[in-house]
């Protein structure tokens, strides 16, 4: 039940249940006892409070009280990589590991005004509920988790780095634009990602040219639902498949790294032509890739009901609330493309973005040298921070690439597009080329980076570097 559960959610005041579809099977150790005397499973509440009792009363130690909820409070993010010690030594030994990061999760926000019919979003928490009502509320608890021991671990990468989940916050551009002032004033190193829809962004971007100022206030990367190349939801304010080209031009060019959610199977897809009502699917597709978004998602449209005959046949049994999703077509057949044919077309266009665009982690990457080398001439203080962020991912990631490049899984990248393993080139030939920019926290980096970059086996530095000069 979205970010905090169903009985969280409605004891904050956020859970629209106003027409009766939804029940909470617990609110309290009172009723939790009635249903133990009747031996029945109270393990069947809403994610949070129910794992929270769950690990609790099997000995795990829990920060938070069942009853609890999960609001307005900043949640660490454990670093990724080798928990082992011996692993993790052989690892940075060999350059396959990074320096620890400190991340985390702030819930600011549910539910969305779109009402897109796949989405459970707006059914289970209404139009739009601000968990936090302003930017200063979310701007205070930022700061509160990075002047805390939260999540910090010894030479980690300065800053921090928050992931706000609210799921439209582009919906209200002043409540970001607001932020985004807040941490650029405070010169913090703060870096925050965010979903959003494309409205306010084309709004935002027609009034003010460029998103430049959004990440000299942190902004560094973008989830939003394209879903497809003309606007089936109505909900990009007019914005035309050009304007949906440049934000995310315009996002990438700076280093943001834009995620794009696309969906195979909408109604209006044929494999014909394009017609009033109809989109031919293989030019929604080879739009989407021409995108080159630095993250990208691929969804079956859940009206059409791929999931097979078992399950299909045990979803009819339930009406569309029960199953989750409005069903439009629950005899699992699309109005002009057979199931399976569907099925088809969802791999083959899952594996040729990959192999046109490559792995999400490396374009990421190259999307950030690009920030990096946009904005290292730039005289504004809070361009040469986000510059030297990048610059350090790039410079610290550039031997995992080349010995994943040259190494691993070599008849992959020879599959690659000439266009994506062109870019890697480049990248690959001028990392150890140019020099960090010079801010206020570029000694800190560098301390940090460098100490990390001596864990390396001498051979391994030289010989990536060597293979780097090669191509």
């Amino acid at each position: 039940m979205g970010n905090y559960g169903a009985a969280s959610g409605r004891c904050a005041g956020v859970l629209n249940d106003d027409d009766g579809d939804y029940e909470v099977l617990w609110h309290s150790p009172k009723e939790r006892e009635e249903r133990l005397e009747r031996e029945e499973n109270f393990y069947t509440g809403e994610g949070v409070r129910d794992m929270r009792l769950f690990l609790r009363e099997n000995g795990v130690p829990v920060n938070a009280d069942p009853d609890d909820p999960l609001l307005s409070k900043v949640v660490a993010q454990k670093a990724q990589g080798f928990k082992n010690p011996v692993l993790r030594m052989l690892a940075e030994k060999v350059g396959f590991a990074m320096p620890s990061r400190r991340n985390g999760m702030l819930s600011a926000g549910l539910g969305c005004p779109n009402r897109c019919y796949f989405c459970n979003t707006s059914k289970m928490f209404g139009g739009k509920v601000d968990i936090l009502k302003s930017a200063d509320e979310i701007f205070m608890e930022i700061c509160r988790y990075m002047d805390s021991d939260e999540g910090r671990e010894n030479n980690s990468i300065p800053g921090i780095s928050v992931t706000l989940m609210d799921d439209n916050l582009t919906r209200d551009m002043n409540k970001l634009i607001e932020l985004c002032r807040m941490i650029k004033e405070s010169k913090r190193d703060i870096r925050f990602a965010i979903f959003g829809d494309i409205a306010g962004l084309h709004e935002y971007l027609k009034e003010h040219g460029s998103f430049i100022e959004l990440l000299r206030g942190g902004l560094s990367a973008v989830w939003m639902g394209i879903e497809s190349r003309d606007d089936f939801f109505h909900k990009r304010a007019g914005a035309t498949p050009e304007d949906v080209e440049r934000i995310v031009k315009e996002f990438q060019k700076i280093g943001i790294v834009v995620i794009g959610s696309f969906i195979v199977g909408l109604p209006s897809h044929t494999e014909g032509q394009d017609d009033k009502d109809k989109a031919n699917i293989h030019r929604d597709f080879r739009w989407s890739r021409e995108l080159e978004t630095g993250g990208y998602q691929v969804m079956l449209d859940t009206s059409t009901h791929l999931t097979g005959p078992d399950l299909a046949e045990e979803a009819d049994k339930h009406s569309a609330e029960e199953w989750g999703h409005v069903r439009t077509n629950p005899k699992n057949i699309h109005p002009h493309i057979g199931s399976e044919r569907l099925g088809e077309l969802d791999k083959k266009f899952r594996r040729r973005e990959y192999l046109e665009n490559g792995p999400a982690s490396v374009r990421s990457l190259l999307i950030m040298w690009d920030g990096y080398r946009n904005l290292r001439a730039s005289r504004d203080p809070s361009d040469l921070k986000m510059a030297n962020y990048f610059y350090w991912m790039c410079r610290i990631s550039a031997d995992v690439i080349t010995f994943g490049s040259a190494f691993s899984n070599l008849p992959v990248f020879e599959r690659h597009s000439g266009k994506y393993l062109e870019k890697l080139r480049v990248f690959l030939g001028g990392v150890d080329s140019f020099p960090p920019p010079e801010c206020e926290l570029s000694r800190d980096y560098e301390k940090v980076f460098t100490e990390f970059d001596q864990k390396k086996n001498p051979f391994v530095r030289s010989a990536a570097r060597k293979i780097r000069g090669r191509r």
